[in-house]
């Protein structure tokens, strides 16, 4: 099963005595000054939607406005007269360093994650400043384990306010220090070594050794008929000894791989790494594989269809070998006119890019988006979502 990204807890809480309204116009102007670098990437923060105790911002790419990166939301809560402020990533993209295009050779790094930090570091920077007795924490790094995790204090009602993960190096306590040594025992040293009674003396010498007589000659070996050698080793018909009288016969070559198992090879590494983690990589694969129930899309224009042959969406999709045209509403045309395939290959629900403008992505159950190559397979789990650009499908197996 999928795990969220090691940075997806990131964020920050504020409890201070600033009012809602103030909290949430310091957000306002943090995301307008937030934009990433162009090392990392130039992205833009803007608010999608707002409520009186939610505000919802979403990173785009700086120059394609309907190019997202994630979406993280700041949800507001008011306790005895002090607002408290937390913020929650929702949704984020993540990108892998390949070889040949699909085969992964790095750990898979959160976009925009450097723009988001940003924002963090403005917000509490600004009400800082408004409010010195403000209480911030700040969410940085990789989170730490459940065992080492700090049992909260605060107050009844509050918003959590959790400690950085504390570093490997002050886990591990220091050895003791050595007893230092007492005043009131005197060790005494040790008394020298007392003098051997055959110092100075030369060693006798050793007793000659005897003379030996010559070797004896070993009997001549025996004839080699069928009769005097009743044990002797088996013998292949070319003559050459193929075992040892007594020994345990070698073991028997592995059987062959089943032949049940040949869709496996369908997945490549790429799709194999968005199912599962390491150890539970080839037991998933098997699992999805052979998985046999319907799959049923739902459009986020109110279209839905239970998947027999591919289909191809946009707004105006050209024939695709044997699929099914499908022109999908999109007042936006964020949606290209021939987007992206959707077929059922093994059991499997499989998304295809059809170099589309504003590109698909693939969303899992934990809110990780992944970017689909074009022209690239990418497989698609039971709950998951597939974005083509502010379009969306959901994807489901039936019973």
């Amino acid at each position: 099963m999928a795990r969220p990204h090691k940075y997806a807890w990131n964020g920050i809480d504020v409890e201070t005595s600033l009012s809602v309204e103030q909290v949430a116009n310091m957000a306002q102007r943090a995301a307008s000054e937030s934009t990433g670098d162009l090392l990392k990437g130039k992205h833009r923060v803007v608010s999608v939607k707002s409520t009186d105790r939610q505000v919802e911002f979403r990173v785009n790419d700086y120059l394609i406005s309907f190019k997202k990166f994630m979406v993280f939301s700041l949800a507001f809560t008011t306790t005895g007269g002090r607002t408290f402020a937390s913020t929650t990533i929702d949704w984020y993209m993540t990108s892998q360093s390949t070889v040949g295009g699909f085969i992964p050779v790095s750990t898979k790094s959160m976009v925009a994650h450097h723009t988001y930090m940003q924002f963090v570091t403005n917000l509490a920077t600004q009400v800082r400043a408004a409010d010195p007795t403000a209480r911030i924490t700040i969410r940085e790094g990789a989170e730490a384990p459940a065992a080492m995790a700090p049992v909260s204090t605060a107050e009844p009602g509050a918003a959590p306010m959790p400690v950085a993960p504390p570093s490997v190096a002050a886990a591990v306590p220091p050895p003791p220090p050595p007893p230092p040594p007492s005043a009131s025992v005197a060790v005494p040293p040790p008394p020298p070594p007392s003098p051997s009674p055959f110092a100075g003396t030369v060693p006798p010498p050793p007793p000659p050794i005897a003379e030996r007589g010559p070797l004896p000659v070993p009997p001549p070996p025996a004839s080699r008929g069928e009769a005097s050698l009743p044990d002797r080793l088996p013998q292949a018909p070319d003559g050459l000894v193929t075992g040892i009288p007594g020994s345990v016969p070698p073991p028997p070559p592995p059987p062959a791989p089943s032949a049940a198992l040949a869709p496996i090879a369908d997945l490549s590494p790429l799709a194999a790494q968005m199912f599962a983690d390491d150890d539970d990589l080839d037991s998933t694969r098997m699992s999805q594989v052979g998985s046999a129930k319907p799959w049923i899309v739902s459009f986020s224009d109110g279209q839905t269809f239970s998947l027999g042959p591919p289909i191809v969406i946009g707004r105006d999709p050209a024939p695709r070998g044997e699929a099914i045209r499908v022109s999908v509403q999109d007042p936006s045309k964020s949606v290209s006119k021939t987007h992206a395939a959707l077929e059922v290959r093994d059991g499997l629900l499989w998304v295809t890019d059809l170099h589309s403008t504003n590109g698909t992505t693939v969303t899992n159950a934990v809110g990780e988006a992944t970017d689909c190559p074009p022209e690239v397979p990418i497989p698609v789990g039971d709950g998951w979502s597939v974005a083509a650009g502010e379009f969306t499908v959901f994807a489901s197996a039936g019973n």
